[in-house]
């Protein structure tokens, strides 16, 4: 009977290909009419079998509830004290995150608004600066753009954040160094990015000056920069439209980068970059992380490193250059 239905589609299944999933769904489906007439025609959460709803139909249903409050999944909880799994420093965590959830309550920090697909025309508008969606500050489109704005942005950006006390400020940015794009050397493949280096006006040792910033690939060159025909260095320019489009207008990778960065990172078991600023403009896909730099070492033959040092960057598709237990690590 499953192939008569495949035959009978408009068009016809005709190739083994395409009838063998459709046989496999319609024995499915059959098995599932036999459990729903032993165990009544009600529920909706037979394992293993097809559900009455359509996929979407299901997603609608259930964020509504989400948003309404109507959802008690249970959780694991927190660890027991005793238990040989416990982590001794949980506990100090968890009031550190519920003091954070206080204080953004307090605040009336809102989650992002949902990621949309953009099409290439849409990233037109990458060339704007556009207000971030966390902060309200305006989002660099291109690095250039980030040096031209200079020390002002940065204070207001990490004022609003509240990553920089109020009573100080940037004072001026001592240098701006873009990473290569390409090469051996090449700094990822994400976006271009760069190391920036400030003084503050006032010192605090709590505040690092040698940061890390991160953007998403340029829709085109910055105003007032030349326009490059050649791909490689239009690379190192920090421009590529295709990737821009196939990362930033095909998922939600940025969004959920600076998420991480600003909620998670005070509170995970283990050391990662001091977070700074981080926003996304929905509208345009503009995107500005900025971080601590890692003090990479350049490392060398007979470098012994023990637990919990930096290990040297092991450059695009050289790793097998490392040693074996560094290849691990990595």
């Amino acid at each position: 009977v499953d192939t008569k239905v495949a035959l009978n589609l408009d068009p016809p299944a005709r190739s083994v290909s395409v009838q063998v999933p459709i046989r496999n769904v319609w024995l499915r489906c059959g098995e599932r009419a036999k459990v729903v007439e032993d165990i009544g025609p009600d529920r909706d959460d037979i394992e293993g079998t097809v559900p009455r709803k359509s996929y979407a139909e299901f997603v609608e249903e259930h964020l509504a509830k989400f948003s309404r409050g109507e959802l008690n999944s249970p959780a694991p909880g927190r660890p027991v004290p005793g238990d040989e799994k416990h982590d001794k420093d949980f506990e100090a965590r968890r009031k550190v995150a519920e003091a954070n959830r206080r204080q953004l309550e307090r605040q009336g920090v809102k989650p992002l608004s949902p990621f949309q697909k953009k099409t290439m025309q849409d990233l037109e508008k990458a060339k704007e600066a556009l207000n971030g969606e966390m902060y309200g500050v305006p989002v660099p489109p291109t690095l250039g753009e980030l040096q031209k704005w200079g020390a002002k942005w940065l204070t207001r950006a990490f004022h609003t954040a509240g990553t920089l006390p109020k009573d100080n400020a940037i004072k001026k940015v001592k240098a701006f160094k873009r990473l290569p794009m390409t090469g051996k050397m090449a700094a990822g493949g994400s976006g271009p990015k760069a190391f920036i280096t400030v003084e503050y006006e006032r010192f605090d040792p709590e505040l690092h000056t040698e940061l890390f910033a991160k953007l998403p690939w340029a829709m085109g060159a910055g105003p007032g920069e030349k326009t490059e025909t050649d791909v490689f260095k239009a690379k190192d320019m920090g421009i590529d439209p295709f990737y821009r489009w196939k990362l930033s207008a095909n998922g939600d990778y940025e969004a959920q980068e600076a998420t991480i960065y600003r909620f998670l990172g005070p509170v995970f078991p283990f050391k990662c970059p001091k977070y700074y600023f981080a926003d996304i403009c929905r509208e345009n896909t503009n995107y500005c992380l900025i971080t601590e730099k890692i003090p990479y070492p350049k490392g060398g033959n007979g470098t012994v490193y023990k637990p919990y040092d930096v290990l040297p960057v092991a450059e695009k598709y050289f790793d097998f250059q490392l040693e074996p237990r560094m290849r691990y690590e990595m």
